[in-house]
């Protein structure tokens, strides 16, 4: 049986973010939306003391790379309708 991972970068600019507590609460509410609905695993990989810079990583397995595909640009167009950031950079890569 063959399987592919799917990694997914996401690179954000918080510009209204003050502390690292603005940071946490738009992080947690990505969070929570994104793994809910996508059934991915979401981490903070990079930038973590800086309070207006986030960089995400997103993790997900199937045996159907069109599937990992078809969710990375799900999660890419909800990251780039947020109105509380701006999506600098979003990658993606298959194993």
């Amino acid at each position: 049986m063959a399987m592919t991972i799917g990694l997914c970068t996401l690179e954000f600019h918080l510009p209204n973010s003050r502390n690292l507590k603005q940071k946490r609460r738009f992080l947690n509410s990505l969070r929570t939306k994104i793994c809910t609905r996508y059934n991915v695993a979401l981490a903070e990989v990079d930038c973590q003391d800086l309070w207006q810079r986030a960089v995400l990583g997103i993790v997900s397995i199937s045996n159907d790379r069109q599937v990992l595909d078809s969710t990375f640009q799900k999660i890419l167009r909800e990251a780039e309708g947020r109105t509380d950031a701006i999506l600098i950079t979003f990658n993606m890569e298959f194993l």
